[in-house]
């Protein structure tokens, strides 16, 4: 039944009141959150398994006992939703398919189990009615089970499973009520985006509606078109509610972005055009300051100049002081020296006299006290004793009084009164200034001593004093001192007169010097006063120059100012137009954005030619709403979310340079599910892999561990790449590719764990599977983009290839310049945004910061200089192109003859090829085209030796029935591409219509093939043939009847019709000649080689393969290519007696056998055959995920084989894509003849060209 969201869910939750449940409908159509919403409004709880690794039906059991124990023991209400990808192993359903039947699984529960639960219901079941018996108790638990435990499977109709199911588990059906999940209704559809867009107040009510209706009409229309898909190019894509309300969210979440991304666009450029409108009022206010800072400049030049004489005329004054003093200086240095020479001779004197002073003040040391005390006591001493006393008298009395004492006074009362106190005596004798006796004094003591002298009659002074000395010791001392200091004085009466002169001299000096001190005190002043007038003049010149260098800076500003207001004078242009478009998107963004949305909701998988028509129809969708939704005119689907620049990027990560690639680009990036690549030739990967470089973690799906490897990046939040993914996605992954977060989105079940969904990470999921037939559930999921090879993108890289191979030096120049071309986009934008983000947040009077104004300049000169280099290169570009453009129809043949090539798969599946494969024919076809100076003749050459280096490579790998059909594709390509096929013309050839009930006039035509004459001659360029065939029946019968019709030509005036024009004749008069006639129009247009048959040379083929290209015999009854393989092999030395030769035919466990074999012949460079590969059907994954590691680090001498039966049905291929696309394909076949012939004829009927 087809119902609407609300209907299912009043019929789901009516279902759980009746019974179980199935829900039929494709993946993403909501059947399982209905399922859930109805379990909530039922009471029940929901339970499903949980997928880990290896879980497998001993799990699913042990759920199925916990059910039952939760369902009847603890009596708890629950539903147990069950999903298609859950279904990891068939067996599961036996058990389903017994509960629905009887309720009852057998061997769910042990003995033991069974007697606890009996234990645990016993009473209960007595309550209810039931005797004790365990049948009774055990009908109980079952009846309980039955009715709190509902079952509600949720099962696509996709493929023939269901259909397998119905007839293997008939309960499933029978014992379920089931619901059919339909698309949703348009009204349903409708409905649905008129609540999410309710939300959006800024949008009126007609716009919401008209985007409704839109939205609605989009879908359904996306949905006719992948039928129409699937049955032109046998490519499944299916759309469920799921992607529609996807949809929804993608068109809201990228409408709010863009605009406000627009307003913030806006602001910024509006931002910078008012800076740049400001720059003239700063430079007028800055122009101001410059006359003002003039004048002050002239003010302080002056009071510098001012400054400067008056510091020059003080300097005068200090420099003539400082002569002065400098004169005074030598001289008081001359005094002064004068003055040291003679104060050296006096001291050089007085030192000869040190000896006697020691003396006497040694002897005065010896001198004791008591010995003093005793002197004293004397009442009348000695004569020598009072002659010395006598001596000491006088001195004291002249040094202490000034006065000579006259002979009558000196008594020897007068001596001791001298004396006086012992200490005090001995102190004044050590104090003595010799200096102060005066010659007369000195004559008086000379002659005392001369009277001692004579009295103790001696003239030794030694003896004189032991004289005294034994009168009295005190007295001999004081004699000792006497002698001594009197010879002193001697010396010093020698010294006056030249200390006298040093002193009068010192005086001299020290007057010189004072009066220098004041010369230098004066010179000092006038020094502070020269500093105090230096500074002055210092503050004056820092002004002057402060002043100066602000008008200088005020000027060079001005420059700058009138330089970037030149310099940007061209991006005022471009972003005021800027503003203007920006506005206008705004006006435009509702429809703008609507194109986007749908095209990278819905077009990522379908070819260029359906995307195409997607975009006409959605755009003449919009324009039909006449302006309610308003959109740019002709506007191409992603240009507002990405640019030039990015384009130029992407080409600089190697992406392919074709529009379709652009879009695909555009798409992985801004799609909101996760992308998921078809990508059988590895464009989209690599390009992946330089786009994200090293941020990226690359996984293999299904290989050793990469599921700890998964949930390691979810947590910490990489950009994960899990590439080679198969048709069916492990379970386990899908909470993570449909994020279904717990936890307010911060937890993810992985298994059977809860893991931390980190907010960064980011997944991408890539296949090579040429045409995978994805799940519509993953589908939903998932943005499925299709990155498939197209004509364009292959065209543009053969095109390089070739032109590198026979013009490197043109094609390294095209590289380099394309290189520099999209460097210079890039950088130009990032100027552009650099400019822009200064010119915004520059503050105040920006034009007063130098170096922003200086970077802004830089910034806008290296924008020209560029944009100018851009200019030169796109010159240079188009000069290289129209060289390179000479090529062009060698890449155009070899686009051709690759797309036919890829076709053949539609014809039979162990017909695939790789592009890798291709291009190495294609490289090696162009060393061996023939050389010729004359260019055309060169590509002529060319063309010819990669069309039949590529058909060979082809045919030999195609059963018989086939070759004449692939060869006739080629040559009409061939020809349609020129320009020499009349679509209409080939049309009739193809598929020969007729017109009914037409009875034949002429009896060598049959009512068939007068029909087919009657439906030509309707066409003006048979007009008439009808009749011509009636009045010239003779001629026309003869041409019929004749053996060969296909050498001749038609009669009269149709033997100048054309040769399609011609075939479409014999077709219709002499079908059964066709196949002769198709075979003459393949030698007339491509050559005879075309149309012969020669059996394969085994040798060569073995030198095309190498150790990464393997050799696949497809097989035939009754031929065995082993033998080739054996022959050329012991011709060689590898036979099995040498041990390098193994031979393995696969079945009955053999696989470990044969990984041995291949570890081994990979090391040792040895031969490996593997027969009837397609009997191991669950081993070949692993043997295509071994082949791709070994096949590249094997021995150069290792060669692999392999062979297995084709079968035309596609479910039953068993082969992997990877294995046979990097293998050289061969058949055998032993038809030919007339056997053969007959099948050529049903081929060329069965297969619409």
């Amino acid at each position: 039944m087809n119902t609407s969201p609300k209907d299912s869910v009043d019929l789901i939750i009516n279902l759980f009141s009746l019974g179980n449940a199935l829900l039929i409908g494709v993946g993403g159509s909501g059947k399982q959150s209905l399922a859930r919403l109805a379990a909530f409004a039922s009471s029940l709880d929901v339970f499903q398994i949980t997928i880990k690794p290896n879980y497998g039906i001993n799990d699913f059991k042990t759920d199925l006992n916990n059910l039952y124990r939760r369902a009847a023991v603890k009596g708890l209400p629950c539903a147990f939703l069950l999903s298609d990808a859950q279904i990891i192993d068939e067996h599961f359903l036996v058990y389903i398919n017994d509960y629905l039947s009887s309720g009852e699984i057998f061997g769910l529960f042990t003995d033991d189990e069974v007697e606890e639960i009996l234990n645990s219901l016993r009473s209960e079941a007595k309550s209810q009615g039931y005797n004790e018996s365990k049948e009774n108790i055990w009908k109980y638990f079952i009846d309980k089970v039955r009715r709190n435990l509902k079952i509600v499977m949720c099962f696509s109709p996709v493929g023939n499973i269901l259909r397998i199911r119905s007839r293997r588990f008939p309960a499933l059906f029978s014992g379920t009520i089931i619901d059919w999940f339909h698309s949703w209704p348009r009204n349903a559809l409708y409905s649905v985006v008129v609540r999410f867009l309710d939300d959006n107040k800024l949008l009126s009510n007609e716009i919401r509606h008209a985007i409704a209706n839109l939205m609605a009409d989009i879908h359904i229309d996306v949905n006719q078109a992948s039928i129409q898909y699937f049955t032109n190019e046998r490519r499944s894509y299916y759309t469920t509610s799921k992607t529609f309300l996807e949809y929804i969210k993608f068109f809201q979440h990228i409408y709010e972005n863009k605009q406000m991304k627009i307003e913030l666009e806006i602001v910024r450029i509006l931002a910078g055009l008012e800076k740049l409108g400001s720059i003239s009022a700063q430079t007028a206010i800055l122009q101001e300051d410059l006359k003002i800072t003039t004048d002050e400049v002239n003010i302080k030049a002056e009071k510098a100049e001012i400054a400067l004489k008056i510091v020059t005329a003080e300097a005068d004054k200090v420099a003539k002081e400082k002569s002065f003093a400098d004169d005074e200086r030598r001289k008081i240095e001359t005094k002064k020296a004068a003055v040291e020479k003679v104060q050296a001779a006096c001291a050089m004197e007085l030192a000869k006299a040190e000896p006697v002073l020691e003396a006497a003040k040694l002897a005065l040391e010896n001198i004791e006290k008591g010995q003093l005390t005793e002197l004293k006591s004397f009442a009348s001493p000695p004569e020598t004793v009072k002659f010395v006393m006598n001596m000491v008298v006088v001195l004291f009395k002249w040094v202490d009084e000034n006065r000579i004492i006259p002979e009558s006074q000196r008594t020897w009362t007068e001596a001791k009164n001298t004396i006086g106190p012992v200490e005090k005596f001995l102190q004044r004798l050590k104090n003595f200034q010799v200096a102060k006796v005066t010659p007369q004094v000195r004559a008086i003591i000379d002659k005392l001593n001369a009277t001692l002298m004579k009295i103790s009659k001696t003239d030794s002074i030694e003896s004189l004093i032991q004289q005294i000395a034994v009168k009295s010791a005190a007295a001999g001392g004081i004699y000792t001192w006497l002698d001594n200091t009197l010879k002193f004085h001697t010396v010093y009466l020698e010294v006056k007169p030249k200390q006298i002169a040093l002193d009068a001299a010192n005086d001299e000096l020290s007057r010189a010097q004072q009066a220098f001190s004041k010369i230098l005190a004066r010179v000092q002043i006038l020094e502070d006063c020269l500093t105090e007038e230096n500074l002055k003049m210092q503050r004056a010149l820092a002004e002057k120059d402060d002043a100066v260098r602000t008008k200088e800076r005020l000027a060079r500003q001005i420059d700058l100012a009138e330089r970037l207001v030149d310099g940007l004078a061209s991006s005022r242009i471009i972003w005021t137009k800027r503003v203007e478009t920006f506005k206008n998107d705004l006006e435009t963004l509702l429809g703008d954005v609507l194109l986007a949305s749908t095209f990278i909701s819905y077009a990522g998988y379908f070819s260029r030619s359906y995307r195409i028509n997607f975009v006409n129809k959605w755009r003449s969708a919009i324009v039909a709403t006449k302006g309610v939704i308003p959109m740019r005119a002709d506007l191409q689907p992603l240009s507002i979310i990405i640019d030039d620049a990015d384009i130029a990027e992407w080409m600089n990560q190697g992406l392919p340079a074709d529009q379709t690639s652009y879009e695909n680009a555009a798409i992985l990036i801004y799609c909101l599910r996760w992308p998921l690549m078809v990508d059988p030739q590895g464009q989209g990967l690599r390009w992946i892999k330089n786009l994200f470089t090293d941020k990226l973690v690359t996984l293999r799906y299904n290989s050793k561990g990469y599921l700890d490897r998964v949930e390691t990046a979810v947590r910490r939040g990489d950009t994960l790449l899990l590439e080679c993914i198969e048709e069916n996605i492990d379970s386990i992954l899908e909470p993570i590719i449909n994020r279904n977060l717990i936890r307010k989105g911060k937890i993810v079940k992985f298994g059977d764990k809860e893991i931390e969904y980190h907010p960064n990470f980011r997944l991408i999921m890539q296949t090579r599977l040429a045409n995978p037939h994805f799940r519509p559930e993953i589908q939903a999921q998932t943005t499925l983009i299709n990155f498939s090879t197209t004509r364009d993108g292959l065209e543009a890289q053969l095109l390089a290839e070739i032109v590198a191979a026979e013009r490197p030096d043109l094609e390294k120049s095209k590289f380099e310049v394309t290189k520099q071309q999209n460097e210079y986009k890039i950088n130009l934008k990032k100027l552009e945004d650099s400019l822009l983000a200064r010119l915004a947040t520059a503050e105040g009077n920006f034009i007063q910061n130098v170096e922003l104004v200086v970077t802004l300049e830089r910034t806008v000169n290296t924008s020209v200089e560029i944009e100018q280099k851009k200019l030169e290169a796109e010159k240079f570009s188009q000069q290289i192109d129209r060289t390179r453009e000479l090529y062009r129809p060698t890449a155009i043949r070899a686009c051709i003859i690759y797309f036919s090539m890829n076709d053949l798969s539609k014809i039979h599946p162990m017909y695939q090829f790789s592009l890798k494969a291709f291009r190495s024919v294609f490289l090696k076809a162009i060393d061996y085209a023939e050389q010729n100076e004359d260019f055309r003749i060169r590509i002529d050459n060319l063309i010819d030796a990669i069309t039949f280096a590529s058909y060979s490579y082809i045919v030999r790998g195609l059963f018989e029935e086939h070759k004449l059909i692939f060869t006739i594709q080629l040559l009409l390509q061939i020809l349609t591409e020129k320009g020499e096929i009349d679509m209409v013309e080939l049309d009739l050839l193809l598929r020969n219509p007729q017109e009914t009930h037409a009875g034949s006039p002429v009896e060598f035509l049959n009512e068939k093939a007068w029909g087919s004459v009657k439906a030509l001659s309707l066409l003006p360029i048979f007009h008439g043939l009808d009749r011509d065939i009636e009045t010239s029946s003779k001629r026309w019968k003869k041409y019929v009847e004749s053996e060969a019709p296909e050498l001749e030509k038609p009669p009269g005036e149709w033997k100048s019709k054309s040769t399609m024009q011609q075939l479409c004749i014999l077709r219709a008069v002499r079908p059964d000649r066709m196949l002769y006639a198709l075979k003459l129009f393949v030698a007339e247009k491509l050559g005879k080689k075309y149309i012969e048959s020669r059996a394969a040379d085994f040798a060569r083929i073995y030198d095309e393969s190498s150790k990464s290209i393997p050799i696949f015999f497809i097989l035939s009854p009754g031929v065995d290519p082993l033998k080739e393989v054996e022959t050329l092999g012991k011709k060689l030395g590898y036979t099995s007696q040498a041990g390098k030769f193994y031979n393995i035919s696969l079945g009955q466990g053999q696989e470990i056998v044969a990984e041995n074999a291949l570890e081994i012949s990979t090391k040792e460079g040895h031969w490996i055959v593997l027969q009837n590969i397609h009997l191991v059907r669950h081993w070949l994954p692993i043997l295509e995920r071994k082949l791709e590691r070994i096949l590249e680090i094997g021995q150069e001498n290792f060669r692999l084989f392999m062979s297995a039966e084709p079968t035309a049905d596609h479910s039953a291929h068993v082969i992997p894509q990877g294995i046979l696309e990097n293998s050289i394909k061969i058949t055998n076949e032993s038809h030919t003849g007339k056997n053969q012939f007959s099948k050529d004829i049903e081929s060329l009927e069965k297969y619409n060209l």
